[in-house]
Protein backbone atom coordinates (compact mmCIF):
# COMPACT_ATOMS: atom_id res chain seq x y z
CA UNK A 1 0.00 0.00 0.00
CA UNK A 2 1.28 3.72 -1.44
CA UNK A 3 1.59 6.41 1.66
CA UNK A 4 0.23 9.56 0.37
CA UNK A 5 0.51 12.95 2.41
CA UNK A 6 -2.39 14.65 3.58
CA UNK A 7 -3.41 17.48 2.22
CA UNK A 8 -5.08 20.22 3.39
CA UNK A 9 -9.02 19.82 1.75
CA UNK A 10 -9.63 23.54 2.07
CA UNK A 11 -8.53 26.05 0.04
CA UNK A 12 -7.03 29.34 1.10
CA UNK A 13 -7.90 32.51 1.73
CA UNK A 14 -11.31 30.43 2.67
CA UNK A 15 -14.00 31.77 3.24
CA UNK A 16 -16.45 30.59 6.78
CA UNK A 17 -18.91 31.63 9.77
CA UNK A 18 -17.58 30.82 12.69
CA UNK A 19 -20.20 30.22 15.79
CA UNK A 20 -19.69 31.38 19.17
CA UNK A 21 -22.13 30.12 21.71
CA UNK A 22 -22.24 31.50 25.67
CA UNK A 23 -23.82 32.81 28.31
CA UNK A 24 -25.56 35.64 28.18
CA UNK A 25 -24.97 37.67 30.74
CA UNK A 26 -21.34 36.84 29.97
CA UNK A 27 -19.19 39.53 28.63
CA UNK A 28 -18.95 36.52 25.49
CA UNK A 29 -19.40 39.47 22.60
CA UNK A 30 -17.12 41.36 23.57
CA UNK A 31 -14.39 39.07 23.75
CA UNK A 32 -15.07 37.58 20.40
CA UNK A 33 -14.46 40.75 18.87
CA UNK A 34 -11.56 41.18 20.43
CA UNK A 35 -10.29 37.56 19.23
CA UNK A 36 -11.14 38.37 15.90
CA UNK A 37 -9.79 41.95 15.82
CA UNK A 38 -6.22 40.20 16.78
CA UNK A 39 -6.12 38.03 14.29
CA UNK A 40 -8.35 39.24 11.20
CA UNK A 41 -7.22 42.82 9.40
CA UNK A 42 -10.93 43.51 8.14
CA UNK A 43 -13.23 42.45 10.56
CA UNK A 44 -15.79 44.34 10.95
CA UNK A 45 -18.81 43.32 13.92
CA UNK A 46 -21.32 45.73 12.38
CA UNK A 47 -21.11 44.24 9.01
CA UNK A 48 -19.61 40.54 9.90
CA UNK A 49 -21.38 39.08 13.03
CA UNK A 50 -24.96 38.61 14.27
CA UNK A 51 -26.25 38.08 17.58
CA UNK A 52 -29.21 35.30 18.31
CA UNK A 53 -30.61 34.53 21.82
CA UNK A 54 -31.71 30.92 22.73
CA UNK A 55 -34.90 30.16 23.21
CA UNK A 56 -35.44 30.65 27.30
CA UNK A 57 -32.95 33.93 26.86
CA UNK A 58 -29.89 32.28 28.84
CA UNK A 59 -27.50 31.91 26.08
CA UNK A 60 -26.26 33.61 22.94
CA UNK A 61 -25.21 32.72 19.79
CA UNK A 62 -22.45 35.11 17.84
CA UNK A 63 -22.11 33.89 13.97
CA UNK A 64 -19.24 35.61 12.66
CA UNK A 65 -18.57 35.74 9.06
CA UNK A 66 -14.62 35.92 8.30
CA UNK A 67 -12.21 34.92 5.71
CA UNK A 68 -9.34 32.93 6.74
CA UNK A 69 -6.28 33.84 5.12
CA UNK A 70 -4.07 30.28 6.08
CA UNK A 71 -4.59 27.09 8.43
CA UNK A 72 -1.94 28.89 11.07
CA UNK A 73 -4.19 31.64 11.42
CA UNK A 74 -7.42 29.65 11.84
CA UNK A 75 -5.84 27.13 14.11
CA UNK A 76 -5.12 30.19 16.05
CA UNK A 77 -8.21 32.08 16.34
CA UNK A 78 -10.70 28.93 17.05
CA UNK A 79 -7.74 28.28 20.40
CA UNK A 80 -7.93 31.72 21.47
CA UNK A 81 -11.89 31.23 21.02
CA UNK A 82 -11.82 27.79 22.68
CA UNK A 83 -9.25 28.85 25.22
CA UNK A 84 -12.17 31.96 26.07
CA UNK A 85 -13.25 31.44 29.59
CA UNK A 86 -17.02 32.72 28.24
CA UNK A 87 -17.11 30.29 25.54
CA UNK A 88 -18.88 27.42 25.81
CA UNK A 89 -19.06 25.98 22.15
CA UNK A 90 -17.20 27.00 18.82
CA UNK A 91 -18.47 25.57 15.78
Amino acid sequence: MEHQDHQDPWEFPHEMKLKVMGPKDSPLEAAVVEILNEHLEDFDPERHMGLTESGKGNYISLTCHVVMRDKEQLLAIYQKLNDCPHSRMVL
